[in-house]
């Protein structure tokens, strides 16, 4: 089973997060993921879209710290080598289940395992990310209380 992300471990952390954003992007506009049923409940989408706004170009601006951040912080932190590639490949694994099958139990699973790599890069590189990760954990916390969608 191949790794969606590349061999370089700079590249791979800079694609996760690109994927990160994608899939919170995707959540924070359209409720939901691209293609899936829909997770936010109305009430709350608009705030969770500015939310979005306001916090989620700060995920991105981490991609560039990641090619000029010291070796050695990266190492400190699990970012590089046999750790990092673990913890992609658990991410990846959650990520393909709730592509095969989106439903809530899945997606808090996947937004969990992204946060073990998203904590160690804001450790290593500093607060940017922050607010995202901070609406990331809010919205689990709206998961935990929701009931499946139903498909419509």
């Amino acid at each position: 089973m191949t790794s969606p992300y590349p061999l370089d471990d700079r590249a791979a952390l800079q694609d996760f997060l690109t994927r990160t954003h994608t899939l919170l992007q995707e959540i924070a506009t359209k409720g939901g993921p691209a293609g899936g049923p829909i997770f936010v409940p109305v009430d709350l989408r608009q705030l969770l879209s500015d939310g979005w706004t306001a916090a989620g170009p700060d995920l991105l601006s981490l991609s560039s710290s990641i090619q000029t951040a010291p070796e050695a912080t990266l190492s400190t932190h699990g970012l590089l080598g046999p750790s990092l590639r673990f913890k992609l490949g658990v991410i990846d694994r959650v990520w393909r289940r709730f592509a095969a099958d989106r439903i809530i139990k899945w997606l808090r699973k996947l937004l969990h395992a992204i946060d073990t790599l998203l904590d160690s890069i804001i450790d290593a590189l500093g607060p940017a990310g922050s607010a995202a990760k901070e609406l990331k954990q809010a919205l689990e916390d709206l998961l935990e209380e929701l009931e499946e969608p139903e498909e419509g």
